[in-house]
């Protein structure tokens, strides 16, 4: 059921009769102005930290990968120069 204005401010007199000014301001306040549809549910926040922890993890092979290959130039690299100077 959508919510229109008008049913807000029927909602808002109430609470004033009821609770007073300050009261149902305070209330109204609380209450969201978000769509239900746009709110995260925890099952989103999981998959998001699944996803936070997945990127992290490739990062970090990554980074691994990186230092291997960069050492594995350099012996390569040394070893070639040492030939080199042996000719």
């Amino acid at each position: 059921m959508a919510v229109n204005e008008a049913d807000k401010h029927d909602l808002f007199q109430a609470l004033v009769e009821k609770l007073g000014q300050k009261r149902a301001e305070t209330f109204m306040n609380l209450v969201t102005t978000v769509p239900w549809s746009e709110v995260a549910t925890k099952a989103d926040l999981e998959r998001f930290a699944t996803k936070a922890d997945l990127r992290a993890e490739t990062e970090r092979m990554a980074r691994k990968i990186i230092q291997w290959v960069s050492g594995a130039i350099l012996v390569v690299a040394g070893l070639a120069f040492a030939a080199g100077r042996t000719l």
